[in-house]
């Protein structure tokens, strides 16, 4: 519970400020509550399906965040 708590929080974060940095949007409780919505269906779906889609997820993630950086 608490790796699934920390994963969405410090996504929604981070995609936030992203999103704030890039394109100029302001943050809001809203956009803070549809972020952390997002991920946390996005963690439970990889919960449920299994290690394969863990495995997939996380080499797409490490490529995004490679590109990001």
């Amino acid at each position: 519970m608490a790796f699934y708590s920390i994963s969405v929080w410090a996504s929604g974060d981070a995609l936030i400020g992203a999103v704030h940095r890039l394109f100029g949007v302001h943050s809001s409780e809203w956009s803070f509550a549809a972020a952390y919505a997002g991920f946390a269906l996005a963690v439970l779906v990889v919960a449920i399906y299994g290690f394969r889609l863990m495995l997939l997820v996380s080499k797409i993630a490490v490529i995004g965040a490679s590109l990001l950086f």
